[in-house]
């Protein structure tokens, strides 16, 4: 599983030879050697995972995962502290402060990629749960909105046949005709209402800016029905 790594160490040795061995495993390699430009690079890059040292200048490895803590995102990255401090009382203070694990240096290779396996696996769970709550999400909201509309717009059909039946406007060709297109443009929307009342799978395509809309013509379950 390829990801974007982040290494927070101010030992120029141990970034590039851990640099060196992550990137050979495939994954995409970011470094700092201070808490600020690893801040920095945690609020730009959003890695997916990060290896933090405890003694760091600027910001130490702790107040960094305060920081981190503190800050209102949907994903957090999976922080792997890293520190040559092997007592207990710091791995304790360290995963209380909110790192996910803790590796004392040195520390040997397979056990860095084993323990970076596991965040990926985690962050990957998360990501698909999270995921699936989202669909069940907008699902619930497109069929809520699909009702809403249903009700209105069979008033609306049945407004538009009785004008449609009305001696004088049979007679009026452009009143007719104008009466027919509003007629076409109620079946567009009855056939949408149709398509997000039974939405299965939720498709999203861009929309303007960031946002993005449910695409209903090719959601699972949505096929044009004739």
């Amino acid at each position: 599983m390829a990801a974007t790594i982040l290494l927070i160490d101010d030992d120029l040795a141990y970034l590039e030879l851990t640099t060196m061995m992550l990137k050979l495993e495939g994954h995409r390699i970011l470094t700092a050697t201070d808490g600020r430009a690893g801040w920095a690079l945690i609020e730009k890059e959003k890695p997916d995972v990060v290896l933090l040292d405890w003694n760091l200048p600027e910001v130490s490895g702790i107040n960094l995962l305060k920081l981190l803590n503190e800050k209102e995102q949907q994903f957090r990255p999976y922080v792997i502290m890293i520190t040559a401090r092997s007592q207990m009382q710091y791995r304790v203070e360290g995963m209380e402060a909110g790192a996910d694990d803790y590796l004392v240096k040195p520390f040997d290779r397979k056990e860095l990629l084993a323990r970076l396996n596991v965040g990926l696996r985690t962050i990957n769970l998360q990501k698909t749960v999270a995921e699936q709550a989202r669909q069940k999400t907008v699902i619930e909201m497109a069929v809520a909105v699909a009702h809403e509309i249903a009700n209105p717009l069979a008033t609306a059909f049945l407004l538009q046949q009785r004008l449609a039946k009305n001696p004088t406007v049979r007679e009026n060709q452009p009143v007719k005709e104008d009466l027919e297109l509003i007629g076409k443009q109620l079946q567009r929307i009855e056939s949408l209402v149709r398509k997000a009342q039974s939405i299965e799978t939720v498709v999203s395509v861009p929309y303007a800016r960031d946002l993005t809309m449910i695409d209903l013509h090719h959601s699972k379950g949505q096929e044009e029905k004739p």
